[in-house]
Formats: C-alpha cells, structure tokens, sequence
C-alpha cells in the first residue's frame, strides 16, 4: 500500500490481470458459423444505454459510420415505463440529440441478464449471437443480480 492506503497502480494491474484470468480460463472456444452472413460494419450489443455513460456511448456508436447496428439492452423499468420513452428521456437529460433512437441503426431491448435468453426471447436472442461483433456491458452493478444466475 502507498502512504495513503491505497495500493500501487502496478499492483492493482496485476490484480485486474489475475482476475480476468481466473474467470476467462474455462471459456469455451466459440467458432464463426460459416453459413451466417456476417455484417458490412460492427454490430454492437451495449447494456446500460438508460445511465450516464451508456447514453454517451448510444450517440456515439450511432454516429459511428463503422457501426451497423447497436443493439442497447436495458433492464426493465421498475416504474413500467417504456424503455423508448425511457431511453429519449435519458438523452435529452444528458442534454444529447434523441434523434439517434430515429437511427435504423439502433434496437432497442428490454431484458435481464440472467433470464433465458437474456429475457428477449430465442429469436432475438439468436440474432444477437449470430450477429453481434463487440459487446460493451456497461450495464449498473445491480445487488438482486447474481452472475452465477446469469444463462448464456
């Protein structure tokens, strides 16, 4: 520990490495289906859109000419609000163009990660698998979520 009680950057690296490594250690090799039709550009599934840095990450992938589709996966809302109205409000709050959401670009989703597949049903949840080239979870630590619950 440093004289603040902190511990140093590098031990706080290597403590980061240790933990990717124990918990990437027994994943499966996935293998790109052949037959699938990969996309033109990215195709991005990013969780938590409805915070802070998820909206930000919304309108930038959006406006990201790489970018094909996002698809933005948010818990449902405990007030039962829809996730649209949810999402609009969210941006214009952070003071961001809502526009995006007109994008054909965006999908967006309400689920859970730790439902079957993730809450969207098997067809959505299919495509996602299949078409999906980078994930971005940013969703909020939630304490009634365990990742051992979580199906993939």
């Amino acid at each position: 520990r440093e004289e603040n009680g902190s511990h140093s950057i590098p031990s706080r690296i290597e403590a980061m490495r240790a933990m990717v490594s124990k918990y990437t250690a027994d994943f499966p090799v996935h293998r790109a289906d052949a037959s699938v039709k990969r996309p033109k550009g990215d195709v991005v599934l990013v969780t938590g859109t409805t915070g802070s840095l998820g909206c930000h990450l919304l309108s930038q992938l959006v406006n990201n000419v790489e970018v094909e589709r996002v698809y933005a996966l948010n818990r449902p809302s405990r007030d039962q609000l829809p996730l649209r109205e949810r999402q609009r409000s969210a941006l214009l709050d952070r003071g961001l163009d809502a526009g995006v959401l007109e994008s054909d670009k965006v999908v967006l989703l309400e689920g859970e990660l730790p439902k079957p597949y993730f809450g969207v049903g098997e067809k959505m949840y299919e495509d996602l698998r299949r078409s999906v080239t980078h994930i971005i979870h940013n969703g909020m630590s939630a304490p009634w979520y365990s990742m051992d619950q979580v199906s993939c």
